[in-house]
Order: structure tokens, then C-alpha cells, then sequence
């Protein structure tokens, strides 16, 4: 019979915890709201993220740099690096930062940034630009997927 309750008690246990974990939780995305805590995305949610742009915005024609996760200074939220190699415009590396407001601005800045590497390995004058006639060419097909390209 010991045995029995021990094992209860270990499971009310594991139920108590579990409850204030999610209570713990409820109160982090409240503060998020409140407060402007942000959000921390990994590297592999960040690959999952560059392929799914890819495939649907860009059609598949990228190929996925090397993606870094990394703290900068405050108001940079990613950069592309691209370079010539063997003559040929290649993006070598993708930086996003670590800490950012919520999934939805990691997505976005995730876009923004891929919209440089086609600038600088598709695109018609091989440079990073914020220009009408590529950077913001791309602003409706963003748009069709709910993204906002700034």
C-alpha cells in the first residue's frame, strides 16, 4: 500500500508542477505584452524559417546560406554578407539576432534579409539595396503571404 500512495504522490507531483509551469508561462507572454520581454529563436528554427520563405516567396531559387543566431546592437534585428566568389555573387551568411520581439518580426526580418541575398546573387546590379526596382519589387509577393516588407 505505501508503495501505491508514493507512486500518487509522485504523480500529483508531476501535476502540481505541470500546472505551474503553464501558469508560469500565461504569466511570461502577459509580461511580453506588458513589459517588451522578447522572444528567442534558435538555429533551427531559423533554418526552418529560410526554407519555408524560400519555397514560397522565392520559388525555391536561393540556397540556403549559412545562418547565424547572435546579439547585436539594439535596432539591428539581421544583416546579410555576401561576396564575390570565383566572380560569382554568392551570400555567404545570414545574422539574425538573438533576442526578438515575437515570431511574426523574426519572419519578417528573416524576408527582409533573403530579399538582399536575391538583390545580390539574382538580381540585376549584384548590390544590397533598399531600391523600388528590386528591394521593394518584392513587397506585393511578401505581401500576398502576410508579410510586410520594410
Amino acid at each position: 500500500m505505501a508503495r501505491k500512495s508514493k507512486l500518487e504522490q509522485e504523480r500529483q507531483h508531476k501535476r502540481n508542477m505541470r500546472k505551474r509551469g503553464i501558469q508560469r508561462l500565461q504569466k511570461l507572454a502577459e509580461q511580453d505584452r506588458e513589459e517588451g520581454i522578447f522572444w528567442k529563436p534558435d538555429a533551427q528554427y531559423a533554418e526552418r524559417v529560410y526554407n519555408a520563405l524560400n519555397r514560397t516567396i522565392f520559388k525555391g531559387s536561393l540556397s540556403r546560406p549559412k545562418i547565424v543566431i547572435r546579439d547585436y546592437k539594439e535596432n539591428f534585428w539581421g544583416e546579410c554578407e555576401g561576396m564575390y566568389v570565383s566572380g560569382k555573387p554568392v551570400c555567404k551568411v545570414i545574422r539574425m539576432h538573438r533576442w526578438i520581439p515575437n515570431s511574426k518580426t523574426f519572419i519578417r526580418e528573416m524576408a527582409h534579409e533573403m530579399v538582399h541575398q536575391w538583390e545580390f546573387e539574382k538580381g540585376p546590379y549584384h548590390r544590397m539595396t533598399h531600391g523600388k526596382r528590386t528591394f521593394y519589387s518584392w513587397k506585393p509577393e511578401c505581401a500576398r503571404w502576410g508579410i510586410n516588407l520594410t
